[in-house]
């Protein structure tokens, strides 16, 4: 009997244990509240610990400018004021340039890092004002002139902004990335001494706006893909390129060029970057006003654009290593001068005509850059000053 009794005695404190142990551990972070945590808290603020993930794609490397000097800085912030987890696939791994709206549209990743409407002008015409050419102006002013047009900080016209008219029926989340330095025209033999020497080059272009200047200047226009165009100079299937000099080394076309005319600020590709509406609308509300005060943090902060300072000075260096010399406009013969910024002016002219003959406010947008450029301390061709 003593044996059973004490065998029911030790039965009894097994259980207490035991129930004494789980006790302490059922309890996770974010499940005490009955609240789920992760991407499906629809926009609810969250503490939990779980992970969410989500996929960037990008038809750059991280060695492009655009993530130097601004998404690696991004995602580094966001990760560390949150639980969000990024899971890169980038250098066109699983999109390629120009495709990233599409790849949004059908799931394939979460956020596109950058995203190029200047690609698809037919599609988004208003994006491409940032390529308008203008004068003493540096990345700072323009990116956050930028900026501020895509932020909708400004109405165009009929009381809405540059989203509502550019994506407005596409259900995307986008914010603003720093645009590139301005464009400069660089060639890969040897240095023009007259426009004799210009004119019937065949020269690379991003877009249709250094398209209109090229043939202002009777520059034969090229369109292709930057990544094509190392390709394209080493072949000689064209002569030049316009493009930010410190984005040369992003495309190994520093050891390119023998010759460059900088100063004539001859626009800055803009780039930007989202998610799908219904992605933005899953996260927790804690995540999104993390996403969205480091966006304007960056845009805003000085360190941002001395990475550009940097690499522009390192890809000058290169440049001049392998013999290369870049020089300003101001120092060009006089008829480069004079027809350079004539062309300026023109393709501004010629960019809104052709944009309102096909239904779209180029004019107001055109005189919103300027505004938005000058306020930012920048400048632009007299003429253009009253552009009314």
């Amino acid at each position: 009997m003593k044996k059973i009794s004490m065998l029911l005695m030790l039965l009894l404190a097994s259980v207490f244990i035991l129930a004494a142990c789980s006790g302490g551990s059922t309890e996770s972070s974010g499940e005490s509240n009955g609240e789920s945590s992760g991407a499906s808290s629809s926009g609810e603020s969250s503490n939990s610990e779980e992970t969410i993930k989500l996929r960037v794609g990008s038809g750059v490397t991280q060695e492009h400018f655009s993530y130097q000097s601004f998404f690696n800085a991004w995602m580094e912030r966001v990760e560390e004021e949150t639980n969000v987890e990024f899971e890169l696939h980038l250098g066109g791994s699983l999109i390629s340039m120009g495709q990233g709206f599409e790849a949004l549209n059908d799931g394939l990743v979460d956020v596109v890092m950058p995203l190029y409407p200047l690609y698809d002008t037919q599609r988004f015409p208003l994006s491409e004002v940032s390529m308008l050419p203008v004068v003493d102006t540096t990345v700072n002013a323009a990116s956050k002139a930028y900026a501020d047009i895509v932020f909708g900080n400004v109405d165009i016209v009929d009381g809405k902004n540059y989203q509502e008219l550019e994506f407005g029926d596409r259900d995307l989340k986008l914010w603003p990335a720093p645009t590139t330095e301005a464009y400069s025209m660089s060639f890969a033999n040897g240095q023009p001494t007259s426009m004799d020497d210009i004119s019937g080059l065949s020269m690379r272009t991003p877009g249709r706006v250094l398209e209109i200047f090229s043939r202002e200047i009777g520059v034969n226009p090229v369109s292709l893909p930057a990544t094509e165009a190392y390709d394209a100079l080493s072949r000689g299937a064209i002569d030049g390129i316009y493009f930010s000099i410190s984005d040369w080394s992003s495309y190994g076309l520093d050891e390119l060029f023998d010759y460059t005319i900088r100063g004539a600020n001859l626009g800055y590709f803009s780039h930007i970057f989202g998610m799908t509406q219904q992605t933005w609308d899953s996260l927790p509300a804690d995540v999104q006003d993390v996403m969205e005060r480091v966006t304007h943090e960056l845009i805003m902060s000085d360190q941002t654009y001395q990475t550009f300072r940097d690499l522009e000075e390192k890809d000058l260096t290169a440049n001049a290593e392998v013999g290369g010399v870049v020089e300003h406009i101001s120092d060009q013969p006089q008829d480069i001068q004079d027809d350079v910024s004539s062309a300026m002016v023109n393709t501004w002219l010629e960019w809104i005509r052709i944009n309102e003959e096909n239904g779209v406010p180029g004019r107001e947008i055109a005189k919103i850059w300027r505004d938005l450029i000058i306020e930012y301390g920048g400048d632009v061709p007299q003429e253009i000053h009253n552009l009314e």
